[in-house]
């Protein structure tokens, strides 16, 4: 879906991570329809395997990956390490809602079996914990956030954050 936010002009390469190859059909066709034509590769397999060179990107896009992976720290890691100093991760990520909106947040929690089974592992997760650990965990990073309801037609999946981690030089 971010190949919409893309221009030829700007992007030299892309390469995606996707652990679930059946995407590629709706891959290739969004390719095509937005007619991308800079040098395009996907590497299928999970967030946390990444084997990309260290320092060989200045930017990364996490559109929906957090709420599907295994080892969410791990994943934002290798992030990390495939950033080039100077170089950004953006992301848009699903969360759990606040324990103390009780309403929202025990219905993701009655729902969450059936979300994980029909969105490929799919968690309801409190990143914003995640996020403060990477900012304290990781030196030279600058990491900024904000909540806010997606405009989904769900109510469990309108809880979202959308940040910036800026790797310092």
């Amino acid at each position: 879906t971010n190949f919409r936010c893309l221009t030829n002009a700007a992007v030299e390469e892309w390469v995606g991570v996707e652990p679930v190859t059946h995407f590629q059909p709706f891959q290739d066709a969004e390719r095509a329809k937005f007619n991308i034509t800079f040098p395009t590769r996907t590497v299928w397999l999970n967030g946390e395997n990444i084997d990309i060179d260290a320092e060989s990107f200045d930017t990364v896009v996490g559109t929906h990956v957090l709420c599907s992976v295994q080892d969410t720290r791990q994943v934002l890691r290798q992030v990390i390490r495939a950033l080039k100093p100077g170089g950004t991760y953006y992301f848009l990520e699903h969360v759990a809602a606040d324990p103390v909106n009780t309403t929202m947040y025990y219905s993701q929690q009655l729902l969450a079996p059936l979300f994980s089974i029909i969105g490929n592992g799919f968690k309801f997760r409190p990143l914003y914990d995640d996020m403060d650990w990477l900012q304290s965990a990781i030196p030279n990073l600058e990491v900024s956030y904000e909540h806010f309801d997606a405009p989904l037609p769900l109510p469990p999946i309108k809880p979202h954050i959308l940040g910036v981690v800026k790797k310092l030089r």
